[in-house]
């Protein structure tokens, strides 16, 4: 199995099998059509999702799931389960500000657990929201930077908790500082999509051997000519069942989608776009004028090009723009001084241009009358740091990188060849934990957590906390009993409408 899936990541790298047709000439490869997707929060079903969180060191209860709709290469409808897709976002790292960066990690993510508790109204609330935190490295998406930077990838729990932990963190009410949280703005199913190479309407491609085909109670929904394994490819009922009317219904972890391994390709060839959507479209283009030009009416087909840059004539200048610019003509006026002069006239300059830049910039608005802004750019650029930058010798995972968050004991339990992606690092943060000593040592600014609180009274709290969970699982507990055949009283208010009695065959 090892072998056939790492032939399989080979031949897709090399084209030996084209991506871009959706049938399966080979019958080893499983491929969707992205329609449209959602997802919903739900119990980990051991061998797809972390059943266990060796970070925070407790049971995990609910995990996101994906659910993408479409038809797979023959035209069937199916509804496919991505499992093992967690919602993260970052914040710059300083290693000054902390001991360690094992305490920096602990106390941020229980200050971001506490910090959301008590701004939902339930301040003695133990859930946990933030599954894991990773030290990472990147370049920040503003300004020059040489080397690449320091970041904490905050990975959460519910994708509907992400643009509150961000709001949070940058308030101030957390570590009594204000982190600058980065790509917490991107939608998740978004940030799935451009982690894994998707677009809409593209197709997901898997391995066959990986996929497990949820079945109905009435009939099998895998035919014999689907899989040559049938018993292995189809899941319990008992553990995942058949949630929509889609003729196919599929469980998949996400480290199997191939279609990622296309980035690899993509960056070694200069001649294909960035962008995998756009890229399609282009191609497209380009194949309806080559059948154009087969047609004896049309006598030329304009080639393909891309369209010269519109002109943009009579655009003001923004307070941003301004800004930067004087920002970038103080640098340069600092860096030409340096060179010619001595450390203390290069001091002087910067200090008197940071001084003269803190004036009133005239903005002219052709809706309103004209405004004067005015900002001190000395405090804006004192401010405005950037996180420390990583030395060539340390061995940061990229931010960009796809973790796999399977432990060991969920590949043991699945049996499934996955790619390990444990690092070092993590190995050490793992080790070092020790017996929770940093995990009640939570720095909340709690006067501003529940003024930002009462400016929105009327916000809906759909939330679950601990005792939710429990009452939803005594539900999905009766659920499963009923559904086994153990009868419910006629009297109870859990009876259906219409029930045969256990004496008679009389429906009340």
């Amino acid at each position: 199995f090892k072998h056939r899936i790492g032939l399989l990541f080979h031949n897709k790298l090399n084209g030996a099998v084209k991506m871009d047709d959706s049938k399966d000439h080979d019958g080893s490869v499983f491929s969707v059509r992205f329609v449209i997707a959602d997802f919903y929060m739900e119990k980990p079903i051991s061998g797809y999702d972390p059943c266990y969180s060796e970070f925070r060191g407790k049971e995990i209860k609910r995990v996101p799931i994906i659910r993408i709709f479409g038809s797979n290469a023959d035209g069937r409808k199916t509804c496919m389960h991505v499992h093992g897709v967690f919602p993260y976002f970052y914040i710059p790292y300083e290693a000054k500000e902390f001991e360690s960066l094992n305490k920096a990690i602990y106390q941020i993510s229980s200050s971001v657990d506490k910090a959301i508790n008590i701004s939902l109204g339930q301040a003695s609330s133990n859930v946990q929201h933030v599954f894991k935190v990773q030290l990472v490295k990147g370049i920040p998406f503003y300004g020059y930077h040489r080397a690449e930077h320091q970041f904490l990838k905050i990975y959460m729990f519910n994708p509907r908790f992400v643009r509150r932990a961000s709001n949070l963190l940058q308030s101030g009410a957390v570590m009594n500082k204000n982190f600058q949280p980065y790509e917490s703005h991107v939608p998740y199913i978004l940030q799935f999509m451009i982690d894994y190479n998707l677009y809409g309407m593209s197709f997901v491609y898997l391995p066959l051997d990986v996929v497990k085909f949820r079945q109905a109670n009435e009939s099998p929904v895998v035919e014999a000519s689907d899989t040559n394994e049938k018993e292995e490819h189809i899941s319990n009922q008992t553990i995942a069942k058949k949630q929509t009317t889609c003729e196919l219904e599929v469980d998949i972890g996400s480290n199997f989608i191939l279609n990622r391994f296309q980035l690899a390709m993509r960056g070694n060839n200069t001649a294909t776009h960035s962008n995998p959507g756009i890229e399609a479209i282009w191609n497209d283009e380009r194949l309806r004028r080559q059948k154009m030009a087969q047609r004896p009416d049309v006598e030329k087909v304009p080639d393909l090009e891309l369209p010269a840059t519109q002109e943009r004539s009579n655009v003001q200048s923004t307070e941003s723009e301004i800004f930067h610019r004087t920002v970038l003509q103080s640098k340069l006026l600092a860096i030409e001084l340096s060179s010619n002069g001595s450390g203390s006239q290069v001091d002087q300059s910067l200090n008197f241009t940071l001084q003269t830049s803190s004036a009133n910039f005239t903005l002219e608005n052709t809706a309103e009358k004209n405004q004067s802004h005015t900002f001190n750019l000395r405090k804006i650029i004192g401010n405005a740091v950037y996180p420390e930058e990583c030395s060539p010798d340390e061995n940061i995972v990229d931010a960009s990188f796809i973790e796999n968050h399977l432990s060991q004991n969920d590949f043991l339990r699945s049996s499934s060849l996955v790619l390990s992606t444990n690092t070092s690092q993590e190995k050490n943060i793992t080790n070092d934990r020790g017996d929770s000593i940093f995990l009640d040592e939570t720095i909340l600014d709690e006067e501003l957590l529940f003024s930002s609180k009462t400016k929105s009274p009327n916000k809906i709290n759909a939330s679950l906390c601990a005792e939710d969970e429990e009452l939803l699982d005594i539900l999905q507990q009766l659920e499963e009993q009923e559904e086994n055949g153990c009868q419910i009283d006629l009297d109870s208010t859990l009876a259906p409408l219409t029930q045969a009695h256990k004496k008679c065959n009389i429906n009340i």
